[in-house]
């Protein structure tokens, strides 16, 4: 569960931002993957190298903010996200737990979050639109 606890801190820094432009979430988003492949790489290299090490979670970070990425705040979309990263975080279903696999290094740790994170943008858009058909 160390994800989900890694991820925890995200959903407080989606709120943070809420007031950023749509410009300045993408560069910073844009920042966060390389620099977190740097940090994971440094922190493989310290911890051992044991791939996706559970003690980093800057990947979970990336891939929750790239979840809602250009969502205004609600504690819905915030919720709803978090469920759908953590879901395709945890079962790496289809290209996720390929990329999760196949890919190494620091790259590695964040690429599979990432994967995750775009598959739950895509669900968390259409469960909020759902939602937002039945009220």
């Amino acid at each position: 569960m160390p994800g989900t606890w890694g991820t925890l801190p995200a959903v407080a820094l989606y709120w943070a931002m809420s007031g950023w432009s749509a410009w300045a979430y993408a560069v910073m988003l844009a920042a966060l993957v390389p620099f977190g492949t740097w940090i994971s790489d440094r922190a493989l290299t310290i911890l051992g190298g044991e791939h996706d090490n559970q003690k980093i979670v800057i990947d979970e970070i990336a891939g929750y903010l790239l979840t809602v990425a250009f969502l205004p705040f609600t504690w819905t979309a915030a919720l709803v996200g978090f469920a759908w990263f953590r879901i395709f975080d945890m079962t790496k279903p289809g290209f996720i737990g390929a990329v999760d696999r196949d890919v190494k290094g620091g790259f590695g740790v964040m690429a599979d979050d990432l994967a995750a994170g775009a598959v739950a943008l895509v669900a968390t858009r259409l469960t909020l639109w759902a939602l937002a058909g039945l009220g």
